[in-house]
């Protein structure tokens, strides 16, 4: 029975353990990775403080509650550009993108099967 065969594809008397695990390559790395990787909850606490300062200083000049809500939104519509325009026309993001991504856009050209995903964006 299909039950038996489930048994065995699983081991006899093993549980499941929740959803299966998705594998994650790395397609490049460099030697600075590492230590950006071990800096990142440094370099996130440095920044959130610097922004909640810009909030204090400058009322309503950093709500995070306002990025949470559209940074998803920008993410999104900048993918979806992506997806429906040629790489050439990414000049056209100047001001939601920093120049320096503008250019590695050209020069990378964005896999289409990645921006043809579906995907989700959610900031907590």
């Amino acid at each position: 029975s299909s039950d038996d065969s489930d048994a065995h594809s699983q081991g006899e008397g093993s549980e499941k353990k929740g959803p299966p695990r998705k594998q994650v390559h790395f397609i490049e790395r460099r030697p600075t990775d590492i230590l950006e990787t071990i800096s990142l909850p440094f370099r996130h606490i440095l920044a959130s403080t610097k922004l909640f300062l810009v909030g204090l200083s400058f009322p309503g000049g950093w709500e995070s509650e306002e990025f949470k809500k559209g940074a998803p939104e920008a993410f999104s519509y900048i993918l979806e550009f992506l997806h429906q325009h040629d790489i050439k026309e990414v000049h056209e993001l100047r001001g939601m993108l920093s120049d320096k991504l503008i250019e590695r856009l050209q020069e990378e050209k964005p896999d289409p099967a990645f921006l043809n995903r579906e995907r989700k964006v959610h900031f907590e």
